[in-house]
């Protein structure tokens, strides 16, 4: 993904990937709101938001993968189910990143190492997985934080919250190598 002022481009160039965009004319998509460290507004207007904005989700009819990203499920491209062997799996991964050409490590989030408060950490709420039955299960009991640098940043896993609507909730951010 890459963020440039208030639209994020997400990268999916595969030759593989169907792409169906509908409502915009490129792949800019608009990220939402921005916040400023400790703004309890912004975080006011994200708990209303009860459903998953980004996800991918198998479609029972034809198996393709799908890539939605808002609130209102809009459908950015799919994957081709022939590309799979099996339909399901028994690991889930995910993550993100920074970088910059100019930096050797920039900072992530605010800045600063996350301190589990949604008020002042940059986060992933309402983390879930889909099951066999089309079932969000948000228990997600196994987990692994990474960070590959733990002097310049730092990942929390986190399952109770504050808010108890946010659900399960990943925290991240740090200072980055230059620090």
């Amino acid at each position: 993904m890459e963020v440039r002022g208030p639209v994020m481009c997400v990268l999916l160039m595969c030759y593989i990937f169907g792409h169906i965009i509908t409502s915009h004319n490129s792949c800019f998509i608009e990220a939402g709101s921005s916040s400023k460290y400790g703004d309890l507004e912004i975080e006011k207007k994200l708990r209303t938001i009860n459903k998953p904005a980004v996800k991918i989700i198998k479609d029972k009819a034809n198996g393709n993968w799908w890539f939605e990203f808002s609130t209102d499920a809009e459908e950015i491209g799919f994957w081709p189910s022939n590309l799979f062997r099996q339909s399901s799996g028994n690991y889930v991964e995910w993550g993100g990143e920074v970088f910059t050409a100019s930096l050797p490590g920039p900072q992530m989030g605010y800045g600063i190492f996350p301190f589990e408060q949604v008020r002042y950490d940059a986060y992933v709420k309402r983390v879930a997985i889909l099951d066999d039955n089309y079932n969000f299960d948000t228990k997600v009991d196994y987990m692994e934080s990474f960070s590959d640098d733990n002097a310049g940043y730092k990942v929390i896993d986190f399952v109770k919250s504050e808010f108890q609507e946010a659900g399960h909730i990943i925290f991240y951010g740090g200072p980055g190598l230059d620090h």
